[in-house]
């Protein structure tokens, strides 16, 4: 199919199921099916419905057939399998989506955590540093490992933690080499998560 033809009204909807049952990958209407006239719309409109499971191989391209399969297995293993660097570009770019949703939820827990910690801090008179260290256990717990020597990756599989989250803690951790000092490096850290979340809005 030729996108330039493609105008104002058209929809494409990628399933992982066959709609009309013909066992084929794609069903092109307007109007009319092209593949199968016997089925019709009758609206005027271009819709394209992708169906992840066909069986017409043959009429389609190696690389369409292995982006279906990628969808219906979005995994390193499916990416890596397939010849296509445009497949491979995605997955990279599915990854990145994924390990930032990731972050994203250990951040905002750490920082609930936080704020739950400042409320009964303020009722305890607990200081804040002190709080900041109690509360945020992961960030103490990577500068041990950090003073020990130990690389990002063997700290994501001692801890038991994302290398994503490690590895962002770990960059932040650099500027207050070699003492890595916990509170130093937990505000730096919670200050650059802030402006990342701000920078997505």
């Amino acid at each position: 199919m030729d996108f330039n033809e493609l105008n104002d009204s058209f929809l494409i909807m990628v399933a992982p199921f066959d709609l009309f049952g013909k066992g084929l990958y794609r069903y092109t209407f307007e109007g009319t099916c092209r593949e199968c006239p016997e089925l019709k719309l009758g609206d005027g409109a271009l819709k394209i419905f992708i169906n992840t499971n066909g069986t017409n191989k043959e009429a389609f391209s190696e690389e369409f057939l292995d982006f279906m399969e990628y969808l219906k297995q979005t995994n390193d293993e499916t990416a890596k399998r397939s010849k296509s660097k445009r497949i491979k570009k995605i997955h990279e770019q599915v990854k990145k989506v994924k390990a930032s949703e990731k972050i994203g939820v250990k951040y905002m827990q750490l920082w609930e955590e936080m704020a739950l910690a400042r409320q009964e801090a303020k009722e305890e008179g607990i200081s804040e540093g002190r709080l900041e260290g109690q509360s945020c256990k992961l960030i103490e717990q990577i500068c041990k490992k950090i003073r020990k020597g130990y690389l990002p990756e063997q700290i994501a599989e001692s801890l038991e933690e994302e290398l994503s989250m490690v590895q962002s803690v770990y960059q932040t951790a650099q500027q207050y080499a070699p003492e890595y000092e916990e509170e130093k490096v937990l505000s730096a850290w919670m200050s650059k998560r802030e402006i990342l979340q701000t920078d997505r809005f």
